[in-house]
């Protein structure tokens, strides 16, 4: 029981030092408002992403308003491919940069096809 307590005590889940940045903290609460869930995933999705990537989320607003951002994304897209990753599972990245994005007044249009972006595993 006392190291249950300590467990709870130091975890820290990861990306939580996102909420940090008041831009994401904002997102986030806006996100919380319909679904605490969804809220959580989009958070952990956009670290995830960063971390895969190399990037920061605030990075990610500037590399958005070029072109370029599109073909990074589509580079990414078919990485995961490769890797056999689920269409569903990809286009969940998908969803999140437009969520983030959007959100920080940057509308872009990320045109890339997934494979079986409507089936899960």
């Amino acid at each position: 029981m006392i190291l249950d307590y300590v467990l709870y005590m130091t975890y820290k889940p990861k990306y939580d030092d996102l909420m940090e940045n008041p831009k994401i903290r904002r997102w986030f609460d806006n996100l919380k408002a319909k679904s605490i869930l969804t809220a959580t995933v989009y958070r952990r999705t956009l670290g995830y992403y960063c971390e895969l990537e190399k990037t920061t989320p605030e990075k990610l607003l500037t590399d958005m308003k070029r072109l370029e951002f599109r073909d990074t994304f589509l580079d990414f897209v078919r990485k995961l491919e490769k890797e056999g990753k689920a269409g569903s599972y990809i286009a969940r990245f998908k969803r999140v940069l437009r969520s983030w994005s959007k959100f920080n007044g940057i509308e872009i249009k990320l045109d890339v096809n997934i494979a079986n972006e409507n089936e899960s595993p």
